[in-house]
């Protein structure tokens, strides 16, 4: 049992609402973001006599999943029985290591009415073409990312700033422990094991592991990427890149790499969740851009260690508006709903927002400035849309109704 599996996170609740439903919960996202912990809670909340754990990283569990036949003969032997009224829930941890996985689970799914499938994937590029091929409309799919800010207190076991988040108002000690535990989250990351670790020496050791064992289990082994120096070559400049625009022959004659394999990798890596790429909005105007993607890492801790900087001094950084920036994007990904879209916006000019977000019956322009002293101009130009300048400090009282705190902005989205 791993010391994470005692923090909730956000994810959770929606998980539990959806047990009752007949379908298949799939929870897919990177390696080491919690998604096992998630299962092993719902394990702790579920009858032990009627609920079977299988750790599919387990080469010994995977003689399991043969057939059909097999993975009902082991649940029988753990309590399950076909005319049972119950739910019998079966939990799967890491289901894409076994190819026929997702066949057995529409099987089961399909005559056996009384057992519940719960399963964690990692890698989503052969995940997505199994599911569509064998699951489509069978299923209920979850993602899984690293900690959002307020998790990250949470884990850090001060509920009392998660809270203060939430607030609209909040008192000058309070963001002076929030700006300590801002710093360390943007610098060193979310993933879980991070966020419970002190010590900045193993923090690096365990972005470190976590690169090395996506590059090995992920990257060679699971996608069959040969090239390995290519491809980390692509990441370390894409890391250098984050928030700018893609050009994918500008990377390919930098890297000395075909231009084709460039737009693989990239989709190789956003598919395996360690970047996302932002689309740009088209407001139907003749000077917009389009076509061309930001990029982001969901994770900054994983991008600071590909450029090697882990100066927690924001004001000596170079990069901290990039940081700022790509803070932001994350908070506002990881807590994208189904109805709700995230954009840029930039003109041929240079004018640029930095997100837009799209809602149900609202666009939210949003720009995210360190320091904000004012609106940007191209506001003026949107006066039927709502917009925020996001920092971390504003001095404007006149607009101040206009700005939004980088540490709880999404309280008022």
């Amino acid at each position: 049992m791993t010391k994470n599996m005692f923090f909730k996170r956000n994810i959770l609740d929606k998980i539990k609402k959806s047990l009752s439903n007949r379908k298949i919960l799939i929870l897919l996202g990177a390696r080491q973001t919690g998604k096992t912990s998630i299962l092993k809670l719902l394990l702790n909340e579920l009858p032990s006599e009627r609920s079977v754990f299988i750790d599919l990283d387990l080469l010994s569990n995977r003689s399991i999943f043969d057939n059909e036949l097999e993975l009902i003969y082991y649940l029988k032997n753990r309590g399950y029985k076909e005319n049972d009224k119950e739910k019998f829930y079966l939990i799967v941890d890491e289901f894409q290591n076994v190819e026929n996985s997702t066949i057995i689970f529409k099987s089961i799914y399909d005559n056996y009415n009384n057992i519940k499938i719960i399963a964690s994937g990692s890698s989503s590029l052969r995940i997505k073409k199994r599911i569509s091929e064998t699951m489509a409309g069978r299923i209920i799919v979850f993602k899984v990312n690293p900690l959002t800010f307020d998790e990250f207190l949470r884990f850090k076991t001060r509920e009392d700033l998660a809270n203060a988040l939430y607030h609209e108002n909040i008192s000058k000690r309070i963001l002076i422990e929030l700006k300590k535990y801002f710093n360390e989250f943007i610098v060193f990351g979310s993933y879980p094991e991070i966020s419970l670790t002190e010590k900045r020496e193993q923090k690096i050791e365990i972005l470190n592991s976590i690169f090395e064992f996506y590059i090995e289990k992920d990257i060679r082994l699971f996608m069959n990427i040969r090239n390995i120096r290519n491809f980390k070559s692509l990441l370390e400049h894409l890391a250098v890149s984050t928030g700018n625009i893609i050009k994918y022959n500008n990377i390919a004659n930098d890297l000395g790499i075909n231009v084709q394999t460039v737009r693989d990798y990239i989709s190789t890596i956003e598919d395996t969740f360690l970047i996302k790429l932002l689309p740009p909005y088209s407001l139907n105007r003749i000077n917009s851009i389009k076509k061309s993607n930001k990029i982001y890492f969901i994770d900054t801790g994983l991008r600071n260690y590909l450029i090697k900087n882990f100066n927690e001094n924001l004001r000596l950084r170079v990069d901290s508006g990039v940081l700022f920036e790509s803070f932001v994007f994350s908070e506002l990904y990881k807590r994208l709903k189904l109805n709700q879209e995230l954009y840029f916006f930039r003109t041929r000019q240079g004018s640029e927002i930095d997100f837009i977000f799209k809602k149900e019956n609202e666009i939210l322009l949003l720009e995210v400035k360190k320091v904000a002293k004012r609106l940007p101009r191209i506001f003026n130009e949107f006066k039927n849309y709502k917009h925020y300048i996001i920092s971390e400090e504003a001095s404007s009282k006149k607009t101040s109704e206009k700005f939004l705190l980088i540490y709880n902005f999404y309280n008022r989205l």
